[in-house]
């Protein structure tokens, strides 16, 4: 085996299931799907003050 290009393959796999199951929770905590994603749910992380 090539272990030069499977390792990072799996990390790269593990990563992304990781963001996936992130996302699903974040989703399960919205109240509404629809008006997050189109006003982006009002939250700009960091520290914007107007």
């Amino acid at each position: 085996m090539n272990w030069d290009v499977l390792i990072p393959l799996l990390a790269f796999l593990v990563l992304i299931f990781l963001i996936g199951v992130w996302s699903n929770r974040k989703l399960k905590e919205s109240k509404s799907f629809l008006s997050d994603y189109f006003i982006g749910s009002r939250e700009l992380g960091g520290s914007y003050s107007p």
